[in-house]
């Protein structure tokens, strides 16, 4: 027999609160990396690790992030009072997406 979901798993072990914390953090060491990635290509402001290393790192956060977005998410699957957060926001991502889009070329998405 196969085990339980492991997101469900660490998300009952560690609860809500400590769950957005996770990303909380998560998401701060992926702010921080990108603005390294943007300093080494811009070359401003010296780095002690190149682009490659930096991006390398990206990857790895982004990771971090996916896994914390994904315990949160499969542990609010259960509230009652929370929609499945990912499903949601990636309705939004989609509005933002055709928003930006708009912002930079003047007109909606081009469909080819």
């Amino acid at each position: 027999m196969k085990s339980a979901n492991p997101w469900k798993k660490i998300y009952d072990r560690v609860g809500k609160a400590a769950a957005w914390e996770q990303l909380d953090e998560e998401a701060a060491e992926l702010s921080a990396i990108a603005s390294k990635c943007a300093r080494i290509l811009r070359g401003e402001n010296p780095a002690r690790m190149t682009y490659e290393e930096a991006e390398a790192k990206a990857i790895e956060e982004i990771a971090d992030v996916f896994n914390a977005l994904d315990v949160l998410d499969t542990g609010l699957a259960d509230d009652d009072d929370m929609p499945y957060l990912l499903t949601v926001a990636k309705r939004k991502k989609f509005q933002k997406m055709k928003r930006w889009y708009k912002d930079l070329f003047g007109k909606e998405e081009d469909d080819a």
